[in-house]
């Protein structure tokens, strides 16, 4: 049916809105890597998430003023951390097109249910 194609768009959205939320809350963790989902065509006609993958590109190195210890001396070094590669931008216009993909696949399945109640009431 037209729905289960549906509810997988819903399902596949609700994954990338979970990674794009991740994406979001970790944007200025020093090293985060943003996450990726992945979507393809299932065998049934609808979507689902392959995987959810890094993508390919670093971030900035930055200074984190983070102390080590190098071979048990009192030697204090400064090491430098990868920034972040998490573009806030990015992340905000994934969002508004993962809304767009969510009211999409909603109002297919309600217009379904439409077309199925309105068959039902016509064969009562």
């Amino acid at each position: 049916m037209i729905s289960n194609i549906a509810i997988s768009g819903l399902n596949s959205a609700f994954t990338k809105l979970r990674t794009t939320a991740n994406n979001i809350a970790n944007s200025e963790t020093p090293g985060f890597k943003q996450q990726r989902a992945n979507q393809v065509e299932s065998f049934d006609g609808g979507v689902k998430i392959a995987q959810i993958s890094p993508p390919t590109y670093q971030g900035n190195s930055q200074n984190t003023n983070d102390k080590i210890d190098l071979e048990n001396t009192a030697v204090a070094q400064s090491e430098q951390k990868q920034a972040s590669n998490v573009s806030l931008e990015e992340q905000l216009t994934k969002l508004i097109s993962i809304k767009q993909e969510a009211q999409a696949n909603a109002k297919i399945i309600k217009t379904e249910d439409e077309m199925l109640g309105t068959l039902f009431n016509d064969k009562a």
